[in-house]
């Protein structure tokens, strides 16, 4: 009896401190709350916001469509609405965002909490974006889009580089009083070196992709076009592991009929492989990851740019499968393409569409879950621990980090 006694009494202690222990870590991830304020969520996107609340105290609970999330924010640099086309994680564990704010280019710098630390707009013409921003390994950053001239009204090639904080320290502007050229995605190369994909656009009717390669001072060292047919567009690419880099974009004529498009080049440019491929209506590629297998997936539009469209190629630049899901022997469902792509660390991929929908498919293409988590369909990373930040626009620029283990199948 006394022994049993003793075994009780052990037991409810360690109920009670176990009890204390999370007190006390609940307890210490709330601000103290200052005499003569009131402490509460500050953020109105919250569902718990206080709009009496004049601290906030961390107590903020974000629902995104029906699944908790850890935090979602709202950036606005200026009076006007924003847009964020990408993003990325940084060195400090961080985030950096590019886009576009009241029609200028813009990059935002925000901790690992979303807490914003610094953003910047970056103005050389009429107006501008920046559609992609990659870190560089001396901590700036290197980002790519275009600007509008003044007169005539095309579109040009630009980049910048930047420092750490946000400091312009070069940029680089291409284009002719007679043709558009502008950047679509920008990566920092295992030699220190950047490459740029995006297109040439001759005469408005026969664009070619390119790959653009500049040393970290911001020279060009090499230059090269690609075209399948009278209209091709760069839009997304990578460095292998391998080394060499693979971007895809849509090959057509300038009046559509376009196909998905995947060239595999070397380091220096020089192509291995080119693949062109789709039916009359309208395939296109929008962002490309490397398959743990050293194959390459990659998502965009199908079907007249309604549905959404992946497709697998190995290393060699075979075709392994496709999924145009438009209802016709695939699930009924429209998202009106896919923007970002990713490897997920439990294998599979996620995949972020136009309509705010969040997709995770198997290695095969298989869909393992979709679930709309509104405000954000442009771009998608997954962090160390395995939460996934996703970027997008609305009337402003929104960040959303959530835990991937919550989401349930929505269809």
């Amino acid at each position: 009896m006394l022994n049993r006694l003793s075994s009780l009494i052990i037991i409810f202690a360690l109920v009670l401190w176990s009890c204390e222990d999370e007190t006390e870590s609940l307890t210490e991830s709330l601000v103290e709350c200052p005499v003569n304020e009131i402490c509460g969520c500050t953020n109105n996107l919250a569902t718990n916001y206080d709009n009496t609340a004049t601290v906030d105290d961390g107590s903020c609970e974000y629902m995104v469509g029906d699944f908790q999330a850890k935090w979602l924010y709202t950036y606005n640099l200026g009076p006007g609405g924003g847009q964020a086309h990408c993003v990325r994680q940084t060195s400090d564990g961080g985030l950096i965002l590019s886009g576009s704010e009241q029609n200028q280019g813009m990059l935002l710098k925000t901790n690992e909490d979303g807490i914003l630390e610094w953003g910047q707009t970056y103005e050389i013409g009429d107006g501008e974006v920046l559609k992609s921003v990659s870190q560089c390994s001396d901590g700036g950053f290197i980002a790519t889009g275009l600007f509008t001239g003044t007169f005539p009204d095309l579109e040009y090639l630009w980049v910048i580089k930047t420092d750490a904080a946000g400091n312009m320290e070069w940029q680089e502007t291409v284009g002719t009083a007679d043709k558009n050229d502008w950047g679509e995605d920008v990566i920092e190369t295992q030699d220190g070196g950047f490459v740029i994909t995006g297109t040439q656009n001759d005469d408005g009717f026969n664009s070619k992709a390119f790959l653009r390669k500049y040393s970290s001072s911001g020279t060009l060292l090499w230059n090269k076009t690609y075209s399948g047919s009278d209209y091709n567009e760069g839009i997304s690419l990578i460095e292998a592991s391998d080394g060499k880099i693979v971007f895809v974009g849509l090959s057509g004529t300038a009046h559509g009929a376009y196909k998905h498009f995947m060239v595999k080049t070397s380091a220096d440019g020089v192509q291995s492989w080119k693949k062109r491929f789709g039916d009359n209506t309208q395939q296109t590629l929008n962002a490309v990851c490397e398959a743990p297998d050293g194959g390459f997936v990659a998502g965009g539009f199908c079907h007249n740019y309604n549905y959404n469209y992946i497709v697998k190629r190995s290393s060699s630049g075979s075709m392994e499968w496709e999924h145009c899901y438009n209802g016709s022997g695939e699930p009924s469902y429209s998202h009106y393409g896919y923007n970002d792509i990713i490897t997920a660390v439990d294998g599979g991929y996620y995949l972020l569409d136009n309509q705010f929908y969040l997709t995770k498919i198997d290695e095969n293409g298989e869909i393992v879950w979709t679930a709309s988590l509104r405000r954000v369909n442009k771009s998608i990373i997954q962090l160390d621990d395995g939460d996934l930040v996703l970027a997008g626009s609305g009337s402003s620029i929104f960040l959303l980090r959530i835990d991937p283990s919550v989401i349930q199948d929505s269809r």
